[in-house]
């Protein structure tokens, strides 16, 4: 079925507190499967609610970028998913990204601008943000 889809986009939602190393596996069988094109929320953190999930960020990052294979800066308020810090070793890994607001409803789509702002604070150029290229250039990105 995911082979059907556009854009496939996995997402971290239970089972956040398993062992780094269960979860490091998890997310490696996530960014290598070759339906999927973006991690959402890639930690599932909910600042001052819940932790993120805690796994060998490098290496998942690594294989991210080897599978091509986006991480998303979901700039939600009650999420802002990856941290400054985790963005900034996705962009050391060869990560490309894509900017989401997680929107649930019309009007937080307000909350865009703030994913650019994330990005920029990691130092992320705009060449590396899937969703600031033109749709040619998705379309040769596509697997």
């Amino acid at each position: 079925m995911l082979e059907l889809l556009d854009v496939v986009v996995a997402s971290p939602h239970v089972k956040l507190r398993q062992e780094t190393s269960a979860m490091t596996e998890r997310m490696l069988r996530a960014v290598s499967n070759p339906n999927v094109d973006i991690i959402g929320h890639p930690t599932g953190r909910r600042p001052g609610a819940r932790e993120g999930a805690s796994y060998d960020f490098e290496q998942v990052f690594r294989e991210a970028a080897r599978h091509r294979v986006a991480l998303e800066i979901d700039c939600d308020p009650a999420r802002m998913d990856l941290s400054p810090e985790h963005a900034r070793l996705a962009l050391e890994c060869g990560c490309n990204f894509s900017l989401d607001a997680d929107a649930h409803a019309p009007a937080e789509f307000a909350y865009v601008p703030m994913a650019a702002w994330m990005a920029r604070r990691a130092g992320i150029p705009m060449d590396r943000i899937l969703n600031f290229k033109p749709l040619e250039a998705l379309t040769m990105i596509a697997k």
